[in-house]
């Protein structure tokens, strides 16, 4: 498996790790307008056809393989500079240098900001070192560039689970789920209370 895909998803389930919910998923909703930069019309059409098949996965199994494929394309850039710096990141990142990624991220986004990956992986990084409001901003970028993006929702939705709001929370990994309907950090929803006075309506 592409180490760096492994690096993601360790990371990922090392922070939803605490949170088991049934699967559901939406349809209605239309597929991204494709502004990020950082890949090219073929990686583009293939997660087009990841997408679907993972939204329509029938079992964890299946929909973690799709998953991998899509971490696996988002995180390989046709640039060359930029993939030399997503991979400096990618090793500081698995030395733990989390401070040092950041800043090799910086560079990234400086230099090639409609390429959501370089968003993404600094708003797991500050997430890594609590700083969630930043997280929160990079998050933002990611969803504008990449609207399908289940891990930014995902991992917003942990922020907002932290800060006490549970209705943003939710909404969050629910939006999640339309993507990616057995995203481990739908098991969160376990810990949220339901409010009796309001049905939801996010999706």
């Amino acid at each position: 498996m592409n180490g760096k895909v492994s690096l993601i998803t360790a990371l990922i389930f090392l922070i939803s790790v605490t949170f088991t919910f049934p699967a559901i998923s939406e349809d209605s909703l239309e597929y991204a307008t494709k502004p990020n930069k950082g890949l090219n019309a073929v990686q583009h059409k293939q997660l087009d056809v990841l997408f679907a098949a993972l939204k329509n996965s029938k079992s964890e199994i299946e929909a973690n393989s799709h998953e991998q494929e899509i971490w696996r394309i988002w995180t390989a850039p046709t640039n060359k500079v930029l993939g030399d710096l997503m991979d400096t990141a990618f090793a500081q990142i698995e030395s733990k240098s989390f401070a040092a990624s950041i800043k090799t991220l910086d560079s990234v986004v400086e230099q090639f900001p409609k390429y959501a990956e370089g968003w993404n992986q600094r708003a797991i990084m500050h997430f890594q070192l609590k700083n969630f409001d930043k997280s929160l901003e990079d998050i933002e970028k990611v969803l504008k560039l990449e609207p399908r993006h289940f891990g930014a929702y995902s991992g917003r939705g942990m922020i907002h689970y932290s800060r006490g709001d549970n209705k943003s929370a939710t909404k969050d990994i629910l939006k999640a789920m339309r993507y990616h309907p057995y995203i481990k950090s739908r098991n969160l929803l376990l810990s949220i209370p339901v409010e009796a006075e309001e049905e939801p309506n996010y999706i």
